[in-house]
This record gives C-alpha cells, structure tokens and sequence, in this order.
C-alpha cells in the first residue's frame, strides 16, 4: 500500500491533511524510503557462510527504524527493555505512571513538536517534588526514564507520557530512601497545577461553564457582548462593480469565434443578471 500510493499521498497532503495533522516534516519521506528497502536483497546483503560445510546465505539489511517498521520496531523495543532492565535500573522498586494533557492542549504540540520534550521537563519536576514531599527532604532525587507517545488506542494524536519511576529516591551519598505509600490523587493535583484553564486569575478560586451561548441565540450574543463592550459590528460588503468590469478578448481568439476580424479589437462587456431570470431562460 505504501509502495503504491505514497507519493500520491504525499503531494496531496499540505491541501488535504496539513491543518489537521500539522506540516509535512522531511523525516517523513525518509523513514517511508529506508522502510521500502528494508529487507531488500536488490538494496545490498550480508553473505553468510558457514567455515565448516561451506553452506552460505544472504541476510537483508534492515532499515532499524522506530514506528514505520513493525519489525524493526519490535526488535528496538525489546532491545531498549532488556538495556534498561539490565543496565539502567538499579535494583529496587519501580513502578510506572502514565500522564497526559488535556484535548485542548494536545492540538499545540501537533504543530510544535518542542513542546513534547517541555512536557517530558514538566514531567519529571512534577514527580521529583512528589518524592522530596513524601520523603521531606529536598536533597533526595529520584530515578526515572520517560518515554513520549503520541497517539492513542484509536491512532488518533493523543501525547502522553510513560514513565518508570523508582519508588523512592537516592541520596547523594547513594543510599536509597523507600518511599511511603505512593499518593495518585496528590500527583494528580500536582500535575494539574501546571497549568488550570478554570482557575480564576482574580481570587486563584475554581471557575465552573455556567452556559452556553450558541449561534442560534444571535440576538441574545449582541446583546451579551455590547453589554461587556466587546461587540465589533460589521458591515456586509458590497456587491461588486459591474460597470467597471470589462472583459478584453484576445485577439487570436476573438478573430475566429468573431466574424469579422475588425471585430477582434472590440472589447466586450460582461453582462450580470439575477440567477432567477437566467434559469427561467432555459
């Protein structure tokens, strides 16, 4: 399928896709083209020979790419599990913590993918304060390994945030502190607080939606935002000037669809009459 409709896809993307998913990174095109040759023995090989009984084969490259390719992401995956299990993580207890954001948020960081690894930043200053709170002490720090994602069950774009998190922190000396009971409610407000649409810039209170103001309601809208002085009237535009509007024919075509060449040279205006009369014509 990508084979075949890949560049079809791709020349149509800014006019059909761009608003909704964002631009068109270059990164794009060239995972898609390493992923076409993976595999591909006409895209070069390693020969295989064993020194005993001479037996030899050929072995593809692979493209040992993330996401694109199924197999070449299975194969990282694992790989990145068994090196942060066995050379990453200390052996104490972890456990993980998914964070995400809100709707109305994740559409910013479809079109600034910078704001991905602010998120992550967010992340781990949320969670090293928990563990300093829990542990009361502020010298303490935490192990913790996150890793972005940015689409759901649904593969619609949903950014969030796995982490592995020790359940506890390191002192500077190396000596590591458990932590009490882990407290996701606690977390939750923290996390919350990086940002609250709802609360009041005036008295920090929490704002509630009161109602909804639709277009239906048009008198009642100006009525509102007079009242606040935010209504900006507007005025219908004009209908276009029709007595200015002349349409010059070229020449070349003028002298055959028009009888006489002395005609060519005539300019012809446009007529505008309304869609009733014109359809009562036919």
């Amino acid at each position: 399928m990508i084979d075949e409709h890949f560049d079809s896809f791709q020349q149509v993307y800014d006019e059909r896709f761009q608003a909704k998913y964002g631009y068109w990174r270059p990164i794009v095109e060239q995972s898609v083209a390493a992923f076409l040759k993976c595999g591909d023995l006409q895209e070069g090989f390693a020969r295989v020979r064993c020194p005993n009984c001479k037996h030899e084969m050929f072995v593809a490259f692979s493209c040992k790419q993330r996401c694109t390719c199924p197999s070449c992401h299975q194969k990282r995956t694992l790989l990145t599990a068994m090196h942060v299990a066995e050379d990453v993580c200390f052996a104490v207890a972890h456990r993980q913590v998914v964070l995400t954001i809100p709707k109305r948020l994740r559409v910013h960081t479809r079109f600034d993918r910078k704001l991905l690894g602010e998120l992550s930043s967010c992340a781990w200053t949320c969670l090293k304060a928990k563990a300093q709170r829990l542990l009361r002490r502020e010298d303490v720090v935490p192990g913790m390994i996150g890793a972005i994602q940015t689409h759901g069950e649904l593969l619609h774009w949903h950014p969030h945030i796995h982490v592995l998190i020790t359940c506890g922190a390191y002192t500077s000396e190396g000596d590591f502190l458990e932590l009490p009971q882990f407290d996701m409610e606690r977390l939750l407000d923290v996390w919350q607080d990086e940002v609250d649409p709802l609360c009041c810039p005036e008295c920090g209170g929490q704002m509630k939606v009161v109602s909804f103001i639709e277009p239906p309601q048009a008198d009642l809208i100006e009525e509102i935002l007079k009242h606040c002085g935010l209504w900006q009237a507007s005025s219908p535009r004009a209908p276009p000037d029709v007595e200015g509007l002349v349409l010059e024919l070229d020449a070349a075509y003028s002298a055959n669809s028009i009888g006489s060449p002395d005609q060519a040279d005539e300019s012809q205006e446009l007529t505008y009459i309304d869609i009733d009369p014109f359809l009562e014509s036919f």
